[in-house]
């Protein structure tokens, strides 16, 4: 396949089926990909490789120069931008079918290889179906997706590990490590060692005192016996007034009407 002028990429086509040896087998496979006819793959394989070539190389981040050319221009306008990211797009010298996104965060450029396919842009394990979908996913993560994902296990590896070295020292039980909320709680609180503090003087009627019990005596001498006064620590309430004595008016004169 001539990728462009002078560079061509080898392309290996297994033949099947063939009629004899001098003739062009029926199937023939690129890859895991099956054609019926040479026909067939140029339009389904060679064609859309040309139109991916035609997008990169009209691409506005795509520069016809060399990669050390392009590594000089990132490091000119990094210094003159210090807080800038910059890259260009441009082919690969190393490896003919390939082009090269080069870019700089800090002081020293870098790249990564872009592959031409003819369902879209391949970078590293995905296939793109256009250059700026691809650039997109570069500027969310510059570094590749490969990196991220190592290292988010190492992040989730050394948070495990500093969760079980922190959970529990060495000659530390877990009863006795205190709780992120204060102090672990040990139970039910200790009961108090003091003594509520006396109950007052008072009545020795009423609520502050117990009443006796008369037995077979009805009334206010019936009661049950009440609570020593100040048990829970309270000041006893007032004493009650005394039951009141029921007596009814006199007769009116010449009695009541039958």
């Amino acid at each position: 396949w001539l990728v462009r002028k002078n560079v061509i990429k080898v392309v290996e086509v297994t033949e099947e089926d063939k009629d004899n040896d001098a003739s062009i087998g029926n199937t023939l496979k690129i890859k895991d990909e099956v054609y019926g006819s040479i026909d067939e793959m140029l339009a389904r394989y060679i064609a859309p490789m040309n139109d991916r070539v035609e997008e990169l190389i009209s691409h506005r981040k795509f520069l016809n120069k060399s990669q050390n050319d392009i590594d000089n221009q990132l490091r000119d306008m990094k210094r003159r931008t210090p807080n800038g990211v910059f890259y260009f797009l441009c082919w690969n010298e190393k490896y003919p079918g390939y082009a090269s996104l080069r870019f700089i965060c800090n002081s020293t450029p870098r790249y990564h290889h872009i592959g031409i396919t003819p369902e879209g842009f391949a970078w590293y394990q995905k296939t793109y179906p256009n250059l700026d979908v691809l650039l997109n996913s570069f500027k969310n993560n510059p570094q590749g997706p490969a990196n991220v994902k190592s290292s988010s296990m190492h992040s989730s590896s050394s948070a495990s590990q500093s969760s079980m070295r922190t959970s529990q020292r060495p000659g530390e039980s877990s009863s006795s490590r205190p709780s992120r909320w204060g102090a672990k709680s040990q139970g039910q609180p200790p009961i108090p060692t003091h003594q509520p503090p006396p109950p007052p003087p008072g009545n020795p009627g009423g609520w502050g005192a117990a009443q006796p019990v008369a037995g077979g005596v009805g009334g206010w001498a019936n009661s049950p016996p009440l609570p020593p006064a100040g048990q829970y620590g309270r000041p006893a309430p007032p004493s009650l007034p005394p039951p009141p004595q029921h007596s009814y008016p006199p007769a009116p004169p010449g009695g009541y009407r039958q």
